[in-house]
């Protein structure tokens, strides 16, 4: 009798665990819905860049709907800045 209590109790705290861990992912993707490949990009000189396949997955919008802006001149070596945003959400990275 008290190991099927001990497996009840152990379940108990499994779901728990698991829905705790689900509502914390939940919380990060509400704050950063854009997730990257990378923050720091290589763009190839003289090569063609597009940022937006920098982008890995939008969490509760579409690829779509993320805007894009960047000063990436691929003539020239430098680093320049590159923004994504959505609605209000803003996430600048810097490409080399």
């Amino acid at each position: 009798m008290t190991n099927k209590k001990r497996k009840d109790t152990f379940g108990n705290g499994l779901i728990a665990f698991l829905f705790i861990c689900m509502i914390f992912l939940m919380g990060y993707a509400f704050k950063n819905p854009i997730l990257l490949y990378s923050t720091n990009p290589e763009v190839e000189i003289n090569h063609e860049y597009d940022p937006k396949t920098n982008i890995q997955q939008v969490f509760y919008h579409s690829d779509s709907s993320v805007q894009v802006s960047s000063d990436i001149d691929t003539k020239r070596v430098g680093n320049y800045t590159v923004t994504y945003q959505i609605k209000d959400y803003k996430k600048r990275v810097q490409s080399q």
